[in-house]
């Protein structure tokens, strides 16, 4: 989808396809991506370790450990690279301080 966008436009960036779990050298950075659930289908946060330390990006994320599409927030690479050290963590929480509460697929198949 992406790249279709940015050929409308002329543009023609470096793109990389990744997969949870997988490891990637781009640049000085060796990159590391884990699975996170969301809404947003196959969701990854990316560990960038360099020499200046280990920094841990994700994106907004849901603890739903009973997802619709079964992958669920991959905790123990969260808890590795919490002992390996993250210098840095930066997250996305859109609506962060909306004050609402999320319910499972479920439940909202109940209440229509």
């Amino acid at each position: 989808m992406v790249e279709a966008k940015l050929q409308e436009h002329r543009i023609t960036p470096y793109t990389l396809e990744v997969r949870e779990g997988q490891r990637e050298q781009v640049g000085p950075f060796d990159c590391e991506f884990v699975a996170v659930n969301h809404s947003i289908p196959d969701a990854l946060a990316v560990a960038l370790r360099s020499p200046a330390g280990l920094v841990l990006h994700t994106g907004d994320f849901k603890m739903d450990q009973l997802p619709l599409d079964g992958r669920i927030t991959d905790l123990r690479a969260f808890a590795r690279l919490g002992e390996e050290g993250v210098a840095w963590m930066r997250e996305n929480r859109y609506y962060a301080l909306w004050r609402h509460t999320i319910a499972h697929a479920d439940e909202l198949a109940w209440r229509r």
